[in-house]
């Protein structure tokens, strides 16, 4: 059984930046259970009024946990804990392909899913147009985040290089001090941080 985490707002934000993952089943074999039944890839569709069939980009399917997922209700539904939902279970989620439907309309028609599609949807705006209450602190995350990502890129490369040329990572010296007793891997990050100033406040 997966356990769900805590939902903080920093995660909640990276989630809604990378929305749900919406991928082609047309060809996948969904594996049988309960019984003899098994989910059908149908229901990431829903048919409207007009005839026209839409995508349900806020369903989710777990392949480990053979089991369905709210992407707003993860993200809200701890905040209507008292308004019962089929999809509810944040660590089960929702397996029972008996009773899909009309479980899944009822699911979809209720209060509390409404509630978290519209917070859903106005967050995402928000962060689009950087209109949330803690807009700084956001912009500090995502510098943070560049600044460790640009510092990893560098090291993986340097890495790769030592590996192409078969130069082992670790010197000979039993501690190695940049500047002094370094092995050729510290001593080319060292090269490029004179040149690169998040690596030098890094190896600082």
């Amino acid at each position: 059984m997966t356990f769900y985490p805590l939902i903080t707002d920093s995660i909640r934000t990276v989630l809604l930046e990378r929305g749900p993952r919406i991928v082609d089943v047309s060809n996948f074999k969904f594996p049988v259970s309960d019984g003899d039944r098994r989910f059908d890839g149908k229901w990431f569709y829903k048919k409207l009024t007009n005839g026209e069939n839409v995508r349900r980009e806020r369903l989710l399917y777990s392949q480990s946990e053979d089991s369905l997922f709210c992407f707003p209700y993860l993200l809200f539904g701890k905040d209507h804990r008292g308004k019962s939902s089929s999809f509810s279970d944040f660590n089960k989620g929702f397996s029972d392909w008996k009773h899909l439907n009309p479980l899944i309309y009822n699911h979809e028609n209720s209060s509390s899913h409404r509630l978290c599609c519209m917070q859903w949807k106005d967050l995402q705006n928000r962060l689009k147009q950087k209109k949330t209450v803690d807009d700084e602190i956001q912009e500090s995350i995502q510098k943070e985040v560049e600044k460790w990502r640009n510092i990893l890129k560098v090291v993986i490369d340097v890495i790769i290089f030592c590996a192409k040329n078969n130069v082992p990572l670790r010197g000979t010296a039993k501690k190695e001090i940049i500047g002094e007793s370094s092995s050729v891997f510290l001593s080319t990050l060292e090269l490029i941080s004179h040149y690169y100033p998040k690596v030098a406040e890094h190896m600082a």
